[in-house]
């Protein structure tokens, strides 16, 4: 079977957080104030800094669903919304 290498390395397939596992959740650090990112591998992708792709690309998402201190408001969304923004 061919599998295609992950963008980031630690996103195998047996890793926690792999690209078959892409789990969101609200994270902060010394600089980013909390915010709505999806898990990968060993990292965190922070979605409020891709908001305007997102939702120029992705039906039915909104600015207030990435750009948030919860995922009460992503959450709320249908899973097509999850699964194209994923």
């Amino acid at each position: 079977m061919y599998t295609i290498p992950p963008i980031v390395p630690s996103a195998t397939i047996d890793h926690q957080f792999s690209l078959q596992n892409l789990p969101y959740g609200i994270f902060s650090t010394n600089t980013i104030i909390p915010t709505v990112g999806v898990a990968i591998g060993d990292y965190v992708v922070n979605l409020s800094s891709l908001t305007e792709t997102l939702v120029e690309n992705v039906e039915g998402l909104t600015k207030d669903d990435v750009e948030s201190d919860t995922l009460n408001s992503l959450m709320s969304k249908p899973s097509t919304v999850w699964n194209g923004l994923r």
